[in-house]
């Protein structure tokens, strides 16, 4: 049980809230990349012996903070050494097939983000995913109505009825009603 849960409950796009995440994630590695320069990923060999256990976690939590994670993405290495002998050795570490993992994830937030958000038709919110049969029309009109009906109602149902109760305790007399807003005209 969470502090809050018994007043608040979860929202229904709990399920999702990993991928809204790694979307987020995405977006900052990406545009932190762009806006640095777009460095590769890469190891870093340093020349100069090797350092007790406890220094070389230092040293690895200390590069780590400096150079890991989405908002680190592409930004410049700078070493200070006094001879080239003890300069770290900076190798690109390639990636392979990296845009298609990209491309994987990408779609993949999309869809369980959608899901979560139980919507009908990705269509219906602007995303083409190259499926649907028949016209585009059609799909937009049966998706409308089925998330109108099973998603935008309840809750429509869930606010006025709470209204209603605050009326009631204020002793306010109202049956306040949400009125639609007919977006496709039926025929």
């Amino acid at each position: 049980m969470c502090a809050g849960s018994m007043y608040y409950s979860k929202p229904d796009y709990y399920g999702s809230l990993n991928y809204i995440e790694l979307s987020y994630q995405m977006g900052m590695y990406h545009v932190n990349n762009i806006l640095n320069g777009l460095f590769p990923s890469f190891i870093i060999n340093f020349l100069n012996g090797i350092p007790q256990k406890e220094e070389r976690e230092q040293i690895r939590r200390e590069w780590e903070a400096r150079l890991s994670g989405a908002s680190n993405a592409g930004k410049f290495l700078m070493t200070f050494n006094e001879d080239a002998t003890r300069a770290p050795q900076i190798e690109a570490f390639p990636i392979s097939d990296a845009d298609k993992q990209y491309q994987f994830l990408s779609e993949e937030c999309t869809e369980q983000i959608m899901i979560a958000h139980r919507v009908t038709s990705p269509l219906l919110f602007g995303v083409r995913d190259g499926g649907g049969l028949g016209s585009n029309t059609d799909e937009l009109k049966t998706a409308l109505y089925i998330f109108q009906r099973q998603v935008i109602e309840p809750y429509q149902r869930l606010i006025a009825d709470s209204v209603m109760e605050i009326c009631k305790a204020s002793n306010i007399i109202s049956s306040p009603q949400v009125v639609p807003n007919e977006i496709l005209q039926p025929e």
